[in-house]
């Protein structure tokens, strides 16, 4: 069985930016409430789509990624990141870096409420032997457990991904993302990818409306600090 490499941190393509990482990075915005000049730390974000939220709102966002000493804030956030750095070590240096009053707020997907999308393209990558590393570290258990372990709080969350057809999901995934390059070099080949597609395909077409358009569940777990109380 092959294993995908290791990555620096989530990637988005357009597709799965609009549909999956926004819907999500504005409600992680909403539970920080940001106030102006605020100061908040932002772990691996990707295409600064957390960031540029943030200065919306008149906070400022600073850069971090998860492996120097964290830049001071007033509050620390990650969108889908966690599990790209080393969780518990990246929540021990938060810790110790905040002020008192900081808060600390992480958005994950997590296999205790599995994210519908992203298991599965695992199921089907899985039958045609090979592992996942991106979405082993995307859909991360180890990151919810380090959090539990800290003190922190989970609350579900959940939202709603739109796309115009199955194979949009697929060029969001696979071509934009990161999966068709890493199953290319963990040595899938092109046939048992096309099964893998013809599986994949099927499986969206269940949810699929009348005209094709598709509204997929997005589930994921929101860590605080135990400063943000729930």
């Amino acid at each position: 069985m092959s294993t995908g490499a290791a990555a620096d941190g989530p990637r988005f393509g357009p597709l799965y930016r609009r549909s999956v990482a926004e819907p999500l990075a504005t409600q992680l915005i909403e539970n920080l409430h940001p106030r102006p000049g605020m100061r908040v730390v932002t772990l691996l974000d990707t295409g600064d789509l957390v960031g540029g939220l943030l200065r919306a709102r008149g906070a400022r966002a600073v850069g971090w990624d998860g492996r120097s000493a964290p830049p001071p804030g007033d509050a620390c956030v990650s969108l889908l990141s966690l599990g790209f750095a080393a969780p518990g070590t990246v929540l021990a240096a938060i810790g110790r870096a905040l002020p008192p009053d900081g808060a600390s707020l992480h958005l994950v997907l997590s296999r205790r409420t599995p994210p519908f999308v992203e298991m599965v393209f695992e199921r089907a990558l899985r039958r045609a032997g090979h592992r996942s590393g991106y979405l082993h570290r995307l859909v991360s258990e180890h990151s919810v457990d380090a959090a539990l372990s800290a003190g922190y709080e989970a609350a579900l969350i959940t939202d709603v991904a739109r796309f115009d057809s199955t194979a949009q999901v697929w060029r969001a995934l696979v071509e934009e993302g990161p999966l068709g390059a890493e199953a290319s070099a963990g040595g899938v080949a092109a046939p048992a990818m096309a099964s893998v597609r013809d599986e994949v395909v099927a499986e969206l077409a269940r949810r699929a409306a009348a005209d094709g358009t598709l509204l997929l569940p997005i589930t994921a777990a929101l860590l605080r600090s135990p400063l943000l109380s729930l």
